[in-house]
């Protein structure tokens, strides 16, 4: 039975990141920045997807654990952070984290140009 449950939490984890990757990809396509105007989904769906996330989230993942899926992306443009999360329940509306997970760099990790993380 562990090797069900472990299949079966494997492969929610994997649509879900699959439907956010594609959600997010989508976000990106045309329109002005920062414009939450919709764009169609797929032909004679009669569907439209607005952008899941609508800021800079460089290089997501997704987790989901207990309900929730938790998004995890990489420092943002501006360098006000070193690591990104924000959690939903339905992959459509995200509360992002203010607070910094990793508000100090390891001993390993450098700062690059204009103090972003290499």
């Amino acid at each position: 039975q562990g090797d069900a449950v472990t299949q079966h939490s494997w492969r929610d984890a994997t649509a879900g990141t699959l439907v956010l990757l594609a959600a997010l990809a989508l976000s990106g396509c045309g329109g002005d920045k920062g414009a939450a105007s919709p764009s169609s989904g797929a032909p004679g769906s009669g569907t439209t997807l607005a952008p899941v996330l609508d800021q800079d989230f460089p290089d997501p993942d997704v987790l989901f654990v207990d309900g929730t899926y938790y998004a995890y992306a990489t420092q943002p443009g501006d360098g006000s952070a070193n690591v990104q999360v924000a959690a939903s329940t339905d992959l459509k509306g995200w509360d992002v984290q203010v607070q910094d997970p990793l508000p100090e760099l390891p001993a390993w990790a450098t700062n690059g140009p204009r103090g972003r993380l290499t």
